[in-house]
């Protein structure tokens, strides 16, 4: 988890030059760091395989893909259009922002 920790001060460092809307650099950060959830993916997986054969199946896959990104992008669009909220297309530019800086 050392990682997500550089990431999340990788994130802070770039905070200045960031737009300063409000939800976008929460979601940036939040977005730099998710990427990173695969960990406890392993260390579950761990428990019924051996800890290579989790890493090696697990780690770096789905949640470092530009395609993932792009699958919580539109999903968050989608919520936009239900609800009409400009905040939610905020939240979406600057959570998948933080995921392409992160990847």
């Amino acid at each position: 988890m050392a990682q997500a920790g550089l990431h999340a001060y990788i994130a802070f460092l770039m905070k200045g030059k960031l737009p300063t809307r409000k939800w976008f650099f929460t979601s940036f950060l939040i977005g730099s760091i998710i990427p990173d959830i695969d960990i406890i993916l392993v260390s579950f997986a761990s428990l019924f395989l051996t800890l290579d054969d989790s890493i090696f199946l697990l780690h770096r896959t789905f949640t470092h893909s530009v395609i993932s990104v792009l699958i919580i992008y539109l999903l968050l669009l989608v919520i936009y259009e239900i609800k009409k909220d400009i905040k939610f297309v905020i939240i979406a530019n600057g959570f998948c922002l933080g995921c392409l800086c992160h990847i």
